[in-house]
């Protein structure tokens, strides 16, 4: 892209949902092993802007495939108010708290990591940026692998980010043995449809000599 534009994000989300698609290990490899060091029973999804729009679309999936609580906060909600394991349901080392920052410099996302991480909680941050200030105040850093926008609306980022979600989901949800083989296999083969033919449509209408280069 030489330019960096939103319509020029927009138009790169075809080609980035592929990539992500096909590299999916390099996400879903990390929390397939956490899963399995950890009994996870209760998820955080924190961030802001559409990194928590993201998450709330992420939540229902790590809920249809994992026998898991997920809950979507604003980190500032999370950081000023929130008790974690306020009823005390679960041991702390059932909880898992990911803070997801396409940038790893939203500030309200690094504090609410923060003081997770300081009240012995496991924390991951998923992020474009990794070596971004989130990094350094969580336990885990995974890859976001929507590649850097340079421009402050995030179009690109938060469709990887819905993808990336459903299929951690879906993996480590398999490597847990949640979802049988075929089950696996049918929603793999449908997400890499998905993936592969995003964009198709919009040859229609913008053509493809407008399309980012």
């Amino acid at each position: 892209m030489e330019t960096p534009s939103m319509i020029g994000y927009i138009q790169d989300q075809g080609r980035a949902l592929k990539a992500t698609f096909e590299n999916r290990a390099v996400y879903c490899d990390p929390f397939c092993q956490i899963f399995q060091e950890r009994d996870i029973r209760k998820i955080y999804l924190l961030g802001s802007g559409t990194s928590y729009n993201a998450a709330t679309a992420i939540k229902q999936y790590l809920e249809m495939y994992l026998p898991v609580e997920a809950e979507v906060m604003i980190p500032t909600v999370f950081t000023n108010h929130a008790k974690i394991n306020r009823n005390c349901i679960y041991n702390q080392d059932e909880i898992l708290v990911v803070g997801i920052s396409q940038s790893g410099t939203s500030v309200s996302t690094i504090e609410a990591m923060k003081k997770a991480k300081q009240e012995g909680y496991y924390t991951v941050a998923v992020t474009e940026a990794t070596e971004s200030l989130i990094t350094r105040e969580v336990d885990r850093v995974v890859k976001l692998t929507c590649g850097k926008e340079e421009i402050p609306v995030e179009t690109r980022g938060y469709s990887v980010t819905l993808l990336q979600g459903y299929l951690t989901a879906l993996e480590v949800a398999h490597s847990r043995k949640k979802l049988d083989d075929t089950d696996f296999s049918v929603c793999s083969i449908i997400a890499g449809t998905l993936s592969g033919n995003y964009g198709a449509d919009r040859e229609m209408v913008f053509g493809k000599s407008e399309r980012a280069s």
